[in-house]
């Protein structure tokens, strides 16, 4: 039954990356099943291919099978948790019967016994059949010998020219191997990379929106900062104007006064 397993070896770099290569090799399978559905026969020739490594596949396709190899992983703990607990639930229940159990077993043993004894009898009388069996057999062989000294010569004649249609057949069908496993990885290596470019131009133009969204938003700060350097300008040339209007207010007060003192002045000078 074991132990309850290391969740830190389950979980491990290596342990994750061994599931995931695991998983790598289904799916490669799985997808070499779906492009070939009409060709029953296809990929028999492609049993010797190497299978492809996760340290060669992109980073984030290397990410994506290690998490789902933590996620399998996860929950074989889980399952291997409830298991164990399950046998020491029924391990407690089968200790409680051991004196039932030790009487069954007994009983076990000696009609194993008997068994084992009938069997052997069995055997033995076996044994002389074949022997019979054997000694008549060796009579027909004797016999046969001498036809088969007759075709001996004309049966090897015929093997050997089987023989050279067959390795002549087998290099056809290796080749037509090969060639099938050159178009095939050609085909899968071309798909790899479709996939790449498409995940790559994905990725630039979600960067590019949030590059446009950037500068938007800076377009719109210096909008808003521009326009409120306009508007605090503009303050502060109406202020200067209320300035220049109150002094221009007291100036004209200001003379108004010297104007009126001018006459009482005279006055009295006179």
């Amino acid at each position: 039954i074991g132990k309850v397993p290391d969740e830190k070896v389950v979980l491990s770099e290596p342990e994750l990356r061994r599931r995931a290569q695991q998983q790598l090799d289904r799916t490669t399978h799985r997808m070499v099943l779906q492009n070939i559905p009409t060709m029953s026969s296809y990929n028999r020739g492609f049993a010797s291919l190497p299978p492809l490594r996760l340290e060669d596949m992109p980073p984030s396709v290397q990410g994506t099978f290690i998490r789902v190899a933590r996620y399998e992983a996860e929950e074989w703990l889980k399952r291997e948790k409830q298991r164990l607990l399950q046998f020491k639930t029924q391990e407690a229940r089968f200790n409680k019967q051991s004196d039932k159990l030790a009487a069954w077993y007994e009983e076990k043993c000696r009609r194993e016994e008997e068994e084992r004894a009938r069997e052997e009898q069995l055997e033995r009388e076996k044994e002389e059949r074949e022997a019979q069996k054997e000694q008549q057999r060796r009579k027909r062989n004797e016999m046969l010998q001498k036809r088969l000294a007759d075709w001996s010569m004309e049966k090897d004649r015929r093997d050997r020219e089987k023989a050279e249609a067959a390795e002549r057949i087998a290099q056809e069908e290796e080749e037509k191997r090969r060639k099938r496993e050159q178009e095939y990885r050609a085909k899968q290596k071309a798909s790899l990379q479709q996939w790449q470019k498409k995940k790559e131009e994905e990725e630039a133009r979600l960067l590019q929106e949030a590059e446009d969204r950037r500068l938007r938003e800076e377009e719109e700060e210096n909008r808003l900062r521009l326009e409120h350097e306009r508007l605090d300008r503009s303050k502060e040339v109406k202020a200067a104007k209320r300035r220049q209007k109150a002094a221009a207010a007291v100036a004209a007060a200001a003379a108004r006064s010297g104007n009126l003192a001018r006459p009482v002045l005279a006055a009295a000078v006179g």
